[in-house]
């Protein structure tokens, strides 16, 4: 992969690649989230073309949510979005976060676990998706694991 940048972007910027990769049969209007404007997002982004997107939103208790990421499809299997992903991990953990939250579809658990996040709640379907509530906590436990 050629040279490569991870860096904020405009939301439009994202609402194509979340339109092209999580849903094809949307407008770009429809696939805006009603809090797009309080989040940020981030592109990975190579010859001026972002290929991998991520938004992180704020939420109570100094917790983060990640959301709509989509990596394009012509270069999945490659280490980009493992890239933007923990570049977002590491962001996040930079702030100081208590934990981070994701609606992970269930076809993409094993790669949120790759990065520590756990199973923690019920699952969902939502437009035929079958979705998974994850956290990854990022302070020190204080009880023993069982």
């Amino acid at each position: 992969m050629n040279t490569y940048t991870i860096e904020q972007i405009p939301i439009v910027e994202c609402l194509k690649l979340r339109k092209k990769i999580l849903a094809p049969f949307s407008t770009l209007e429809e696939c805006k989230l009603s809090e797009d404007d309080q989040g940020r997002h981030y592109g990975y982004i190579s010859q001026d073309k972002v290929l991998s997107c991520l938004s992180i939103f704020k939420r109570p208790l100094n917790a983060y949510q990640i959301r709509k990421f989509a990596t394009d499809t012509d270069y999945q299997k490659q280490g980009i979005g493992s890239t933007i992903f923990h570049f977002a991990l590491n962001l996040l953990k930079e702030e100081a976060s208590s934990k981070i939250l994701i609606n992970a579809r269930s076809t993409a658990i094993g790669f949120y676990r790759k990065f520590g996040f756990q199973i923690c709640g019920e699952c969902y379907m939502k437009a035929n998706i079958t979705y998974q509530f994850m956290e990854l906590s990022l302070t020190p436990s204080t009880h023993s694991s069982k």
